[in-house]
Order: C-alpha cells, then sequence, then structure tokens
C-alpha cells in the first residue's frame, strides 16, 4: 500500500545517528515498559532504535502478520484493533509502546495497530534487543519474567473468548484459538 511504501521511504533515509540525536533514553525510561530499568541498558537499547514514521491512517502493524519489531510512539497517536471488524479497544499515545510481544517470540500479531495521526516511532527488532539483553543478565531475567506473566494473560484471554463463545475445546481449534499455542487467529 502507499502507506507502507512511503514508511519504507522514509525508513531507508533515517540513520541511527538522527534518532540518537533526537531521542533519548530517558523517552524510554519514562514509559510504563522499560520503567526502572538500568540506565546503561536503557542507553544500549535506544542506541539501536530506528526511526520510522506513519501518515494518519496507515496500518502499522497488521493482525495475524509475523511481527519482528516492537515500537516505541515518540509523537502521535494510534489505535489498537482487532477482529475482522476491526473493533477499537484501545488508543495510544506519546510514550506507549506496542508490539513488545515479537521481543518474547511471540510471532504472530493479535491485534491491528493504525496511526490516528501523523506518528514518530522508535522501533527495534527483536534479535538485536536479544542480543542486548545477553549483556545485561539483570535486565534479561525481567523481560523474561514479563513475556512469562504476558503470555500467561494471553492465554487466560483464549480461555476467557473459548468459554465466552460456549464451545468446549474441539470448538475453538475449528475457530483457530488454541490453549496450546501462544498466537491468536481471530
Amino acid at each position: 500500500s502507499d502507506d507502507k511504501s512511503f514508511a519504507k521511504r522514509f525508513q531507508s533515509t533515517a540513520s541511527k545517528a538522527l534518532s540518537t540525536q533526537s531521542f533519548s533514553h530517558q523517552c524510554l525510561a519514562r514509559s510504563k515498559f522499560f520503567f526502572n530499568r538500568d540506565q546503561t541498558f536503557l542507553m544500549a537499547v535506544s542506541r539501536e532504535l530506528n526511526i520510522e514514521v506513519f501518515p494518519p491512517g496507515a496500518h502499522i502493524i497488521s493482525e495475524g502478520e509475523h511481527g519482528e519489531k516492537m515500537y516505541f510512539l515518540h509523537r502521535g497517536e494510534v489505535e489498537i484493533l482487532v477482529g475482522p471488524q476491526e473493533t477499537k479497544v484501545a488508543t495510544l499515545s506519546d510514550g506507549n509502546v506496542f508490539g513488545e510481544m515479537a521481543l518474547f517470540g511471540s510471532c504472530k500479531r493479535t491485534a491491528t495497530v493504525r496511526a490516528r495521526e501523523s506518528c514518530d516511532c522508535r522501533v527495534i527488532h527483536h534479535r538485536v534487543f536479544g542480543q542486548i539483553l545477553r549483556s545485561f543478565p539483570s535486565e534479561l531475567k525481567f523481560f523474561r519474567g514479563m513475556a512469562a506473566e504476558r503470555l500467561g494473560q494471553t492465554r487466560q484471554a483464549k480461555r476467557e473468548e473459548r468459554d465466552k463463545l460456549g464451545g468446549g475445546k474441539d470448538d475453538i481449534f475449528r475457530r483457530g484459538v488454541s490453549d496450546e499455542s501462544d498466537d491468536l487467529y481471530v
């Protein structure tokens, strides 16, 4: 789509030097996701962030697609949409993180994220994040715990969805939701 080609053209011209000049690790430290994390760790992460900019209406990530990156919304506003009807379940603004489950090995996106206005995001690939974590054992332990907690919440939501749909386990498998998987297919 035109939105994705615009973003790719911008990405190819953006540099990490520009990213670190205009974005401080303190911005990360203020987000809930990175709150109270080691400052040296945050500086290492901020040095590896890339810039991605999206125009209003652009789909930044799409439900069901393979995810490899986490997005830090530096400026702008996005809406979180789920299901084939793209039901709005949340709105996020400056300082929020989305797509973070890609950092923990959950590859299928469980929601669509659409820009409500121009969005300036800082992005990190899961492989780069993993390499940084290997140098910070206490951070690795923290984020492993966070991943386990969030995956547990995802599984619980799937069980609740199965119960709400009124089917047994076999019925849910036909619909595409499975307790044995970390992926939600809506």
